[in-house]
C-alpha cells in the first residue's frame, strides 16, 4: 500500500474520521490548540505508526469505527482506555460521546450516591434534561435539588 500523507485527495479528508485524526494529532503536538495543556503539555503523544492517515484509517475500521451519518446518529469518539496513555492502536478503542463523557466527568453524591451528571440525568427522579441540570449545577444549585426540582423552578 502507498503511504498516504494527509494532504492527498483521496484520504477522505472531509469525512469525520479525517477530523478525528487531525485533532488527535493537534491537541498532542500543536501548542496553540486549545486541548494542547491537556493532551500535549502532559506528554501525550501519537504513535508514529499514525502519522500517515491510511495506518490510523485501517485501524479504525478494523477496531469498530463506522461512520454516523444524519440527525440522532451518535459518531463514535476515539478513547484512550489509559488516560495517561498515548494514542496508539494497543491503548485506543471507538466509544459513544455519551460514554466518553461518563469516563471522563466526575462523580456527583446525592441522596447517598454516587453518580455523574450523565447517570443523574438518566435516574428517574431526575426532573430535567442532562443540558437543564448542567446548567443548574453550573449555576450553583445544590445537586440534590437540581435532580429534582420540576422545570422551570428557582433555585432554593
Amino acid at each position: 500500500m502507498t503511504a498516504i500523507k494527509h494532504g492527498d485527495n483521496i484520504t477522505g479528508k472531509r469525512t469525520k474520521l479525517y477530523q478525528v485524526w487531525v485533532g488527535m494529532r493537534a491537541r498532542c503536538s500543536n501548542p496553540r490548540h486549545i486541548s494542547y495543556k491537556s493532551y500535549g503539555r502532559k506528554g501525550i503523544r501519537v504513535d508514529p505508526r499514525w502519522d500517515i492517515y491510511a495506518e490510523f484509517r485501517d485501524w479504525a475500521y478494523a477496531n469498530g469505527y463506522v461512520e454516523h451519518e444524519g440527525p440522532g446518529r451518535n459518531p463514535l469518539w476515539i478513547d484512550r482506555i489509559n488516560p495517561h496513555g498515548h494514542y496508539c492502536p494497543e491503548n485506543c478503542r471507538w466509544v459513544t460521546a455519551k460514554e466518553n463523557i461518563r469516563r471522563t466527568m466526575a462523580s456527583m453524591a446525592a441522596f447517598g450516591e454516587m453518580k455523574t451528571l450523565v447517570e443523574w440525568s438518566e435516574d428517574d427522579r431526575c426532573a430535567v434534561s442532562y443540558y437543564a441540570l448542567r446548567d443548574r449545577v453550573t449555576r450553583g444549585w445544590s445537586i440534590e435539588h437540581a435532580i429534582i426540582a420540576p422545570a422551570g423552578s428557582r433555585k432554593e
